[in-house]
């Protein structure tokens, strides 16, 4: 899946059926603080280059958790975070144009998309809830 700049919503095709996510740009008040959770991403956006793109695992797929500065393999990501490695295939990447792992969607950001006090516009996914 593709997803422009300016886009407001994409779609995904996962083994739990069809999945719609918001996306919104905003700028941060003061008192910003975003509500965590697994089906929301909250990122820097000057830091993303667009187009985004929704992927797959791909072998040597790399990433900084949300928390660490180390990069770390996906691979190891899953198995520490006890997450069987034959579902890493079925876990949507959310990536930037130059192929970095934004958001492992549902699980964890990346640590070099997070928000901090230089933050101006943060980049806001949300997964809508079906009926």
């Amino acid at each position: 899946v593709r997803i422009e700049e300016g886009q407001t919503e994409f779609h995904l095709l996962t083994r739990q059926g069809k999945q719609t996510y918001s996306i919104r740009t905003q700028s941060i008040p003061r008192d910003f603080n975003p509500k965590t959770g697994s089906d929301s991403l909250y990122a820097d956006y000057d830091k993303i280059r667009f187009p985004l793109q929704v992927r797959n695992w791909t072998e040597g797929d790399s990433f900084f958790p949300f928390g660490m500065t180390n990069k770390q393999k996906l691979s190891n990501f899953y198995i520490n975070n006890k997450i069987p490695l034959h579902e890493k295939k079925n876990i949507p990447l959310l990536c930037d144009a130059e192929n970095r792992i934004i958001w492992v969607m549902g699980i964890r950001p990346d640590n070099r998309f997070r928000i901090t006090d230089q933050t101006k516009t943060v980049l806001i996914i949300n997964q809508k809830q079906t009926d």
